[in-house]
């Protein structure tokens, strides 16, 4: 019974710990100046039986990203999790072209892609995502809002390798998908983000990719990513390393000189 109660008393003691984690993760999204540029439909991070409602009235499954933590959180901000990326996407989406193709890697929800068919006539998207499980939430995801794409069980990275669950790069992506240009190439590969840059180099050496959207997972990343940017002449739309983002990754976000749109956009920094 003694061991019964400490494993009880310590499994309630992680629970808090984790709430308390949570809790200020929110307050954090919460906080963002970038909040405001976000508007929000009527009943925003509302729940509505298994799916709750985003800021641009996408529906995604109650609980399937990253669970309850992610969902009190829109509750919370009605609808918006990664105020500083968000506010430059949905600007980004404004000046998106009919029939515009979209790569996001590392998918899990599927929640940008969704944004992007949405309000994007005729725009078509690609989904990589290694987790069965979260490549299933996606596809529930857009079921649920009747949307279609091409979902691929894959990793990312700078070299292909087809053992076991494959490892595939942009370069391989382009010629395997047979895709002319990539309007926004989407990335949150939990800190594989170099590889994949590298993996893109003919794709970025012919201009093909109008924006980068890129999570990094440490400043050194996040230093390497830019450089690499930059050393293409890829112009910063915005950043933000891990001690200046109100989420838990940094964000970079960078237009190819030769792509019509956003110059600069000046993201709250904490």
């Amino acid at each position: 019974m003694l061991n019964l109660a400490k494993r009880l008393l310590n499994k309630i003691k992680r629970t808090y710990a984790s709430r308390k984690e949570w809790d200020a993760r929110i307050n954090d999204v919460i906080n963002c100046a970038d909040n405001k540029y976000i508007p929000r439909v009527k009943n925003a991070g509302a729940i509505q039986g298994n799916f709750q409602l985003m800021h641009n009235g996408v529906k995604v499954q109650r609980d399937g990203y990253y669970g309850s933590g992610i969902t009190r959180m829109l509750v919370k901000n009605k609808g918006v999790h990664e105020p500083q990326e968000e506010r430059v996407f949905q600007e980004v989406l404004k000046q998106m072209r009919a029939n515009s193709t979209m790569i996001e890697l590392g998918s899990y929800w599927a929640f940008y892609s969704m944004w992007f068919l949405s309000k994007v006539e005729g725009g078509k998207t690609y989904l990589y995502e290694p987790a069965t499980e979260n490549l299933t939430v996606g596809k529930i995801n857009y079921r649920e809002n009747n949307f279609q794409g091409d979902f691929n069980h894959a990793f990312i990275g700078g070299v292909v390798d087809h053992n076991g669950v494959p490892t595939l790069s942009v370069d391989y992506i382009v010629k395997d998908k047979k895709i002319d240009f990539i309007d926004i190439l989407h990335c949150d590969i939990q800190g594989a983000e170099l590889d994949m840059l590298n993996g893109a180099i003919e794709s970025v050496s012919k201009d093909i990719i109008g924006y980068f959207f890129i999570s990094t997972h440490s400043d050194e990343l996040h230093v390497a990513c830019l450089d690499f940017l930059g050393a293409h002449n890829y112009f910063i739309v915005c950043e933000a390393d891990l001690s200046n983002s109100y989420s838990y990754d940094g964000i970079i976000v960078a237009r190819s000189p030769n792509y019509a749109g956003i110059n600069r956009i000046a993201i709250a920094r904490k």
